[in-house]
């Protein structure tokens, strides 16, 4: 069964970070309906559109954006999440107040867990 709710490989405290300093920056000009696109000469970002560029992997396109929301693994955020931040964008609200809302409302660990592993007995010398 998929879950909706949390993303396969979750955002880092650290991704976190670099996200809310990059909406803030203003390098990044704000648009809408796409995740990055070409304006009169412009680039213009979706707030997910700006994490794709400052935390690189895995690669997506708005098609991908689509498809990989029915499977609740789009970008290192729930599907929630994402629905939510996407709605925020196309409906107006600045990258400042998105920055707001990522900090109070998307939980991110300090770190990756490390993966469980099995220990597997030492095999015994034959004598």
């Amino acid at each position: 069964m998929i879950d909706f709710r949390n993303p396969a490989n979750p955002l880092t405290a650290e991704e976190k970070k670099t996200w809310v300093n990059a909406l803030r920056s203003e390098k990044y000009k704000q648009g809408k309906g796409t995740l990055k696109t070409k304006e009169n000469g412009e680039t213009l970002y979706c707030c997910l559109g700006v994490l794709q560029e400052v935390c690189p992997e895995p690669k997506a396109t708005d098609k991908d954006m689509l498809s990989s929301c029915e499977r609740g693994v789009y970008y290192k955020l729930s599907h929630f999440d994402q629905s939510t931040l996407a709605y925020m964008n196309d409906e107006g609200r600045t990258f400042e107040e998105i920055a707001k809302y990522i900090e109070r409302s998307i939980e991110a660990p300090e770190t990756k867990e490390a993966p469980e592993t099995k220990e597997t007995p030492e095999n015994p010398e034959n004598g």
